[in-house]
C-alpha cells in the first residue's frame, strides 16, 4: 500500500496524471456552457468556477485567489469574448492566471472545440440540442459514465 502510494504522489508530483487545467471558468447564465465543461470537470477533477459575463464578483474573487494561493494558476474559459469579456480574462491574468479560452463562433463550435481540445481521442461523446434545456443533466450524467465530451 505505501508503494502505490508513492507511485501515486511521483505521478502527481510530475504531473504525468495532472489535468491540463487546474479551474474552469464559465458564464453563470449560460446553462450550456456550463454543462460542456461539466462534462471535462468530472473526468478530470477540476472545478468550476462561474461568473458574470462584464465582471468577477468579490466572491469569485476570493475563491480565485484561494486558487492562486494553493498553486493553482492554469485557467480555462469556456465561451467567446460574448459570453466572458475580455476584461475579466486580463483581470485573471493580472490576479496570475495562466489563461487560455477555447470558443468558436457559435455553441456548436464551442463544444466542439472543447471535446477537440479538453478531451482529445474519445472513443464516445453524447449530443444533444443546442436549443433547448430540457435533456442537459442527462446528457452530463451520460457523458460522465462514458468519460466523454458533449457535443451540441
Amino acid at each position: 500500500m505505501k508503494r502505490l502510494f508513492l507511485v501515486l504522489l511521483f505521478f502527481l508530483a510530475t504531473g504525468a496524471i495532472a489535468p491540463q487545467y487546474d479551474v474552469i471558468l464559465v458564464r453563470s447564465d449560460l446553462p450550456l456552457d456550463w454543462i460542456i465543461a461539466q462534462a471535462y470537470a468530472h473526468n478530470s477533477g477540476v472545478p468550476i468556477i462561474v461568473t458574470k459575463p462584464d465582471h468577477l464578483d468579490e466572491d469569485v474573487k476570493k475563491q480565485l485567489s484561494g486558487y492562486i494561493g494553493s498553486g493553482f494558476n492554469n485557467l480555462v474559459i469556456i465561451g467567446g469574448e460574448q459570453a466572458i469579456s475580455p476584461v475579466i480574462k486580463s483581470e485573471l491574468d493580472d490576479m496570475g492566471f495562466l489563461t487560455h479560452r477555447i470558443s468558436e463562433g457559435d455553441r456548436y463550435g464551442t463544444s466542439a472545440r472543447v471535446a477537440i481540445e479538453l478531451f482529445g481521442r474519445a472513443d464516445e461523446a453524447v449530443m444533444v440540442s443546442g436549443e433547448a434545456y430540457d435533456g442537459l443533466l442527462i446528457a452530463e450524467r451520460v457523458a460522465s459514465s462514458i468519460s466523454g465530451p458533449i457535443l451540441l
